[in-house]
């Protein structure tokens, strides 16, 4: 019995080094990247964005797709400017859109899924308060009831505004209407601060 539960240990060591899985990347850590079959899983295990091996970057709802770039990307990494990119070789070919000024992009930064399945990129870690945007937010679709996949884009948001602490950010949604409703449902307004 102590033999077969050795060997079991072994098969499971193996299988979970084919598919790296971790809660989040971290520029600086040597784990800024997402390879084919890496994956970043929320705390409470429900959501998964994965790095296919065909290609495309996945956000899953337990096991379900909810979120995708649609694109041919060969990896996916947090720059030292905070922007989350896929690439297919040398090429961008989809972006969070979340790079900072050089003057404030000289930090530690990081993505991660939270516990609501929304996508983040917090950083720099030196800085206070940290830029902290929703790159992918809790509830999105890839259609259903009928309704074709979308291709997400950024909208504009302001984040706690009217407020000392307010700041511009987006949100990839469908729509520009999905992206108001969003911001309304977390009491953002849509569109830049002011």
């Amino acid at each position: 019995m102590k033999k077969l539960l050795i060997g079991l240990t072994f098969i499971i060591a193996a299988l979970n080094q084919s598919a790296h899985a971790t809660d989040r990347l971290e520029l600086g850590n040597g784990n800024d990247v997402l390879y084919p079959n890496d994956g970043l899983i929320s705390p409470n295990n429900i959501y998964r964005l994965t790095q296919q091996t065909d290609g495309n970057l996945v956000l899953y709802k337990s096991g379900v797709a909810i979120w995708a770039t649609f694109q041919n990307g060969t990896r996916t990494v947090i720059q030292a400017d905070g922007n989350f990119v896929q690439f297919q070789g040398t090429t961008p070919v989809w972006a969070s859109n979340t790079a900072q000024p050089p003057s404030t992009s000289s930090g530690h930064y990081s993505v991660g899924v939270r516990n609501d399945g929304s996508v983040y990129v917090r950083g720099p870690l030196v800085a206070w308060p940290a830029f902290d945007k929703i790159i992918i937010p809790a509830g999105v679709t890839l259609g259903g009831g009928g309704n074709p996949p979308c291709q997400m884009r950024p909208f504009p948001v302001c984040v706690f505004p009217g407020t000392p602490s307010q700041y511009d950010s987006s949100v990839s949604a469908c729509s520009q209407s999905d992206a108001a409703t969003y911001a309304s449902q977390h009491g953002w307004d849509y569109g830049a601060c002011h």
